[in-house]
């Protein structure tokens, strides 16, 4: 209750207005949830926008006739928060960015630790619409607040990783940064491998494809074991997203030791990638020998002993059960 009560007193939620009183009610509404300063941009509606906004509670201030551009600037001398909300009458939610509005289509994943949603925008003529995923790395729960610059770092950790990955067949374009703690890349359309039953050897053979030009790059992927980072596209060919948990060279203080981790890493995404291959082709063809060992190597003991579990039990204690992780593309 005190987080909500947090929430509300620095959120402003702006909304602009043209002949929307249908569906007015159930938005502002909707926004009570996180903030009880609701302003909205009226463009001289013909209905009763306007009256049924004032009777919810909502400050309600007129525009120039000039446009949805213009009733946000409108907005902005009006604004007291430190936090602004952009929704629009409808309860579609656009972010803008560099001359470009991304339309929120749905929520793909949210969990303790991100939040991903699937976001559309005006493509070039004859393309139509481009999807994007934005990915939002934020820690909810008690210690939100206090663990935000970290999970910034985060954020900006994971673009740079897909920056030094970026042009690999196999990995998704990246996109923008936007803010702080979140940034694009293009949408792959398909499914994750654990939506499949029937992929051949060849499938794989890209796959370690892709992981060889990562490892050239100076990128250990580490979340290898993670089915649903991997996804089959609707053109049959592996992709791999999320590269949070990634570790890469650099230079600087340690960077002999980081190289050797690196490398010591790369190893355990080969072993990895065999197992996955191996569950898979096991179920899919007769007689098929596996090839990797049934023993855990040495460092997937020490991870699971002194990383995972920790982990897990720290995350119980201090973090609610909550959220949707289906995985993202």
């Amino acid at each position: 209750m005190e987080k909500e009560i947090r929430i509300m007193k620095v959120v402003t939620v702006v909304i602009p207005t043209l002949n929307e009183a249908a569906t007015v009610t159930d938005v502002i509404t909707g926004s009570r949830r996180y903030s009880n300063d609701i302003l909205v941009v009226d463009g001289h509606s013909q209905d009763n926008t306007a009256l049924v906004a004032c009777s919810l509670g909502a400050r309600v201030i007129l525009d120039h006739k000039k446009g949805k551009g213009d009733a946000l600037r409108t907005a902005v001398p009006h604004i007291k928060r430190e936090i602004t909300v952009f929704i629009d009458a409808d309860g579609s939610m656009d972010i803008h960015h560099d001359g470009k509005t991304y339309r929120l289509v749905r929520l793909l994943k949210h969990d303790q630790w991100a939040a991903v949603a699937l976001m559309e925008c005006e493509g070039p003529p004859g393309r139509g619409a481009l999807r994007h995923v934005l990915k939002i790395s934020r820690c909810s729960g008690r210690f939100e607040r206090l663990l935000a610059p970290i999970m910034n770092y985060v954020s900006r950790r994971e673009y740079d990783i897909y920056k030094r990955c970026d042009g690999i067949q196999g990995i998704p374009p990246l996109g923008v940064r936007i803010g702080k703690n979140a940034f694009l890349h293009e949408y792959i359309e398909g499914d994750t491998l654990d939506g499949h039953d029937d992929l051949s050897p060849e499938f794989f053979d890209e796959l370690e494809g892709i992981l060889n030009h990562i490892h050239e790059r100076g990128v250990a992927y580490v979340d290898m074991a993670k089915r649903e980072n991997v996804i089959v596209g609707d053109d049959g060919q592996p992709y791999l997203i999320d590269f949070q948990i990634s570790f890469m060279r650099r230079r600087g203080p340690f960077s002999r030791l980081r190289r050797a981790l690196v490398k010591r890493l790369q190893r355990e995404d080969r072993y990895h990638l065999v197992k996955q291959r191996d569950r898979m082709l096991r179920r899919t063809i007769p007689g098929y020998q596996q090839q990797y060992r049934e023993q855990r190597t040495l460092l997937t003991h020490i991870h699971r002993l002194l990383i995972r579990r920790p982990y897990l039990a720290v995350k119980r204690l201090f973090v609610p059960k909550h959220g949707d992780t289906t995985a993202y593309r």
